[in-house]
């Protein structure tokens, strides 16, 4: 019988060594899994977090974002008829600088509009008499009503101008800096054009686009084939919704933009700078170094202003160091190179 009471407890101290091993082993795990998935989380949001902070490092790139998010709300609708207003084109070759200048304002556009016709005449009637007086009467015609202007057509965009390769897909507000002076000045609620380039390279275009009783100006240098490009209103104008009568536009064809030159080597770096590096056998006497701003999501450049840095005397198998405060590696891009001397 005791036989029996001490092989029971023995299996009952088993059994109880097994659940503690068993207890303690899911404890484990439960306390693993507790630490691992914060973890988890943790890297997964700072991961997240870090290239938000990246995006956000730019102080253009939600605000071109935003642009190109709103010109389903930007676009203004049309009309049949109203006064004439018709904008001229800015014109003038656009140096290419730092700050593309051309030729800037649109003039204003003309406050001519139509005009109503005349007052009718008088008409033979009665004297306010029942009776109307013995005789004839002479009867007076109406003057004729000159005929109305023309009624002046709207635009609505996407807008191909017209003689170009250019279309204008929308006008919207923009605001950020304004890059056009390079100042990176703070605006709000300007004026700002999405512009597609379907021809060949560019060194400059001047847009004008009459809306309402104003007239918008719009510049840009150095546009590559095929791409689009956001560029603010060259003056601030403020953006608004109203009625677009006209847009045109004087362009300037490149000879040809080249990003990368036989003999020269351009390596970007993450702090703002980036290298040039003569690899070839003689001295350089100029290297003109053109460079955008850019949203590689996108594939879209932003600014019609376009930067530029000058290297002189570059010697061979010498790479100079170049830094500049609206260089980005991410959010700029290189868009010609020019060799002088």
């Amino acid at each position: 019988m005791s036989g029996k009471t001490k092989k029971k407890s023995n299996n009952t101290k088993d059994r109880r060594k097994t659940l503690t091993v068993v207890v303690a082993a899911v404890l484990v795990i439960a306390l693993a899994a507790g630490f691992i998935i914060p973890v988890v989380a943790a890297r997964k949001n700072a991961g997240e977090a870090g290239e938000e902070a990246k995006a956000e490092g730019n102080p253009i790139h939600d605000s071109a974002v935003d642009v190109l998010n709103g010109g389903d709300s930007a676009e203004a609708g049309t009309q049949e008829t109203d006064p004439a207003k018709d904008a001229e084109v800015p014109s003038g070759e656009k140096e290419e600088t730092a700050d593309p200048e051309g030729e800037k304002d649109a003039h204003e556009a003309g406050s001519d509009g139509a005009s109503g016709g005349g007052s009718g005449g008088k008409s033979g009637g009665t004297s306010g008499n029942e009776t109307p007086p013995s005789g004839n009467q002479e009867e007076t015609t109406s003057s004729e009503t000159p005929p109305a202007e023309p009624p002046i057509p709207t635009i609505s965009f996407p807008y191909a101008i017209p003689g170009t390769d250019l279309v204008v897909r929308q006008v919207s507000p923009y605001s950020g800096n304004f890059i056009e002076d390079g100042s990176d000045a703070e605006v709000s609620g300007i004026a700002a054009i999405v512009l597609t380039n379907q021809g060949g390279d560019l060194d400059f275009a001047g847009i004008g686009i009459s809306q309402g009783e104003r007239s918008l100006a719009f510049s840009a240098s150095q546009i590559p084939a095929g791409a689009t490009v956001i560029i603010q209103e060259q003056n601030k104008a403020a953006y608004a919704e109203d009625f677009y009568y006209s847009c045109t536009a004087t362009v300037t064809a490149s000879a040809g933009l080249k990003p990368e030159v036989e003999g020269l080597v351009i390596e970007k770096h993450n702090d703002g700078t980036f290298d040039v590096a003569n690899v070839g056998e003689e001295t350089v006497p100029e290297i003109r170094v053109f460079f955008k701003n850019y949203l590689p999501g996108e594939d879209v450049y932003v600014g019609g202003i376009t930067y530029s840095v000058t290297l002189n005397e570059v010697e061979p198998q010498t790479a100079v160091t170049v830094t500049s405060n609206h260089f980005d590696a991410e959010y700029s891009r290189i868009v010609d190179v020019k060799i002088g001397g």
